[in-house]
């Protein structure tokens, strides 16, 4: 596996700060939390969920699940993400923060197979734990912005699911949300995004050097690989993002096609920076988590 020193030390910092977060965050209330459900049979951790659920509901919820951020080689369904979750559950949804494999021990397309099998979850479950399988929305961050748009994409597309050796589970995805993402790993190589260590993120999401050569490596990308019936799509980023060229340049390509999108673009002066909207202390966060909401809710 390429493991880079200075990556795995990059992030390592990145986790830190995270967890200092989750640390003195005050968590939300008024849902019910249960905490590391396996969603696959081999008992490890990066294969397992939060599911948040509101105290009171009547019959089958919708469901979100929501895919953290990271690189694609770090994160946990802890720091924000689980208290995150727990706030969207509020407002009438099942919410599932899911753990996957990392790409320092698990190179693509680990991250999309678990995705699946998260989908599959929710099929053979849906029952025991009042979901609705044919309202899945899908919520991501960065890389899970990433992933999540990746997986709307195969889902539509017989020919990408037989790509990703895919077998769809019986579940309805109805919208995504997509936070500072990455729509092409290609257009951000050769863009002047700042993406620390992107060329090293890349070889070790690939693992290889020559990762162009990897045979799922151009259908890494939703750009290039667009599907006219994409799901209804809500966007954010901030323009003190140094990634959001990458939302801008999606929305335009989810537009020319017809795809009903919500465009959210948070201004400089407002400072919110990388996926601002995971931490519940910013107040922007809570507007722009009641602004997809909305949108969810007509689709």
């Amino acid at each position: 596996m390429l493991n880079n020193p200075i990556l795995i030390l990059m992030w390592k910092i990145v986790a830190e700060n995270d967890h200092l977060y989750y640390t003195f965050a005050k968590p939300p209330e008024g849902m019910s939390l249960l905490e590391d459900i396996p969603y696959f049979d081999d008992e490890l951790p990066c294969h397992q969920l939060d599911l948040a659920r509101p105290l009171d509901y009547d019959g089958k919820l919708p469901v979100i699940v929501h895919v953290h951020g990271g690189g694609w080689v770090s994160g946990d369904k802890k720091s924000p993400y689980r208290y995150y979750g727990m706030e969207l559950s509020r407002q009438g949804f099942a919410v599932l923060t899911v753990n996957y494999r990392l790409a320092f021990d698990y190179p693509f397309p680990a991250q999309i197979e678990d995705l699946v099998a998260v989908l599959k979850w929710i099929e053979t479950h849906c029952d025991e734990y009042d979901l609705d399988p044919s309202h899945v929305y899908l919520v991501g961050d960065s890389a899970g912005a990433h992933l999540c748009a990746l997986l709307a994409n195969t889902f539509v597309s017989p020919e990408l699911c037989a790509v990703f050796n895919i077998e769809k589970p019986n579940v309805k995805i109805r919208a995504v949300g997509l936070s500072c993402g990455v729509y092409d790993l290609e257009r951000l190589l050769n863009s002047e995004i700042d993406f620390p260590n992107l060329k090293l993120t890349i070889e070790t999401l690939f693992n290889r050097e020559d990762y162009q050569n990897h045979p799922l490596f151009r259908y890494s990308s939703i750009s290039a690989n667009l599907q006219d019936d994409f799901p209804p799509t809500y966007l954010l980023t901030s323009l003190c993002d140094s990634m959001h060229p990458e939302t801008l340049t999606f929305a335009d390509e989810l537009s020319d096609i017809g795809v009903n999108i919500d465009l959210r673009v948070m201004e400089e002066e407002l400072k919110l920076g990388h996926v601002f909207n995971i931490k519940l202390n910013i107040p922007e966060s809570m507007e722009v988590m009641y602004d997809m909401l909305r949108f969810f809710k007509r689709n």
